[in-house]
């Protein structure tokens, strides 16, 4: 992107903004896709919805996939589109590609609780890797699962804010 925007020139984070308000449905289709080829599921539950994938075990596991996709997918193609309506969100170039970058960490966090680890990675420290990697970013003493939820977002904000400088200094 940053090559096209250069060429084209055209502002890369006006065209980032303008890239992220349809990535959102590549991951809707995609986590769909995972349910459906019965990959990345989710952990054991007991929920009523809980679902039997055949390389799952046939244990009943969370449909994290679906989990993904309306968070990931639906919900942040709906709220990324809201924003885009407001003429003071789509006159400073990066906002919506902050908010992207913000949504995505904070939603994969949060259903980061019900996948299940890669086999090849595992856990990290009683931690799915998601969880961990994010944990580190903002390495304080994490211990419950509130601070590290907070970890992730604010680790997650300070991308965006990032993605923000970055773009209004080199750009």
């Amino acid at each position: 992107l940053w090559y096209f925007s250069r060429k084209i020139k055209y502002p890369f984070l006006g065209l980032t903004d303008l890239v992220v308000l349809y990535a959102p449905i590549g991951i809707f289709l995609g986590r769909l896709a995972n349910f459906v080829n019965d990959e990345l599921w989710g952990r054991p539950a007991d929920v009523p919805w809980a679902v039997k994938f055949p390389n799952g075990g046939y244990v009943p596991r969370h449909p994290s996939q679906l989990y993904e996709a309306l968070t990931e997918g639906l919900l942040m193609f709906l709220i990324l589109n809201w924003l885009w309506r407001y003429k003071s969100v789509r006159s400073r170039t990066g906002t919506v590609s902050a908010v992207f970058a913000v949504l995505y960490a904070v939603f994969r966090m949060s259903m980061e609780q019900f996948r299940q680890p890669d086999a090849q990675l595992g856990f990290f420290f009683g931690h799915g890797s998601g969880n961990f990697i994010s944990r580190e970013l903002g390495r304080r003493n994490t211990d419950s699962a509130s601070n590290m939820a907070a970890t992730g977002f604010f680790s997650a904000l300070f991308t965006g804010l990032l993605i923000c400088v970055f773009g209004e200094i080199f750009l």
